[in-house]
């Protein structure tokens, strides 16, 4: 394996002038395209990686209308991706989610789920799924006081037997923004969560 953050591979490294970051700028594209984003989805970010033990991938690929912009009917969502060939050309498996899940003691029903990262859990022989999520009336001026607005936000997990699912959501979040606003005097939201399984218990 090559580490790629030695300094006797510096030359690999696209560089800022001052600061000498690393970037990953100098990788290169592995097969097809994975997704092509078009309206009223145009921005597809955050996309997750996850090599299964028999070397299958699968990537899910969050997707958010353009400039993260809020539009009636049109949540943010994720939509996984299949390749049986190292990444070298891919399968559309869809959303997994169905729309108008309650999280315990919110009052919407949750409709964005943007972003997931996957984990296999080898003491359940379970896949783990974390991901964001928001209610149908969350808005960028909601995530600023979401007690205001009577919305919420946070992360979950879900779990399912495939990494393709279908996936069982558990219905208490791992955290509600609405609830942490403020902490520390300074954070309004989190996001972008990763659950990792140890011996007996989870982070």
């Amino acid at each position: 394996m090559k580490d790629y953050a030695s300094v006797s591979r510096m030359d690999k490294w696209l560089r800022h002038p001052a600061m000498g970051d690393p970037s990953f700028d100098t990788f290169e594209k592995v097969g097809d395209t994975v997704h092509v984003s078009e309206y009223p989805y145009e921005w597809t970010v955050n996309g997750s990686l996850f090599i299964d033990h028999d070397d299958t991938w699968y990537l899910y690929a969050g997707l958010y209308p353009l400039g993260y912009a809020d539009r009636a009917g049109c949540a943010s969502h994720f939509e996984i991706y299949r390749s049986i060939d190292r990444g070298r050309s891919w399968t559309w498996l869809g959303a997994p989610f169905s729309p108008d899940f309650h999280m315990d003691g919110v009052t919407h029903p949750v409709a964005g789920c943007p972003d997931c990262v996957l984990f296999y859990d080898p003491n359940r022989k379970k896949y783990l799924l974390t991901y964001d999520w928001g209610t149908d009336n969350a808005t960028w001026e909601a995530s600023r006081d979401y007690a205001a607005h009577d919305a919420d936000a946070g992360a979950a997990v879900a779990w399912g037997d495939t990494p393709a699912g279908p996936f069982e959501r558990l219905t208490q979040s791992v955290y509600r923004n609405a609830r942490i606003q403020g902490r520390y005097g300074r954070f309004s939201r989190m996001y972008a969560t990763t659950v990792i399984p140890r011996a007996h218990d989870y982070l």
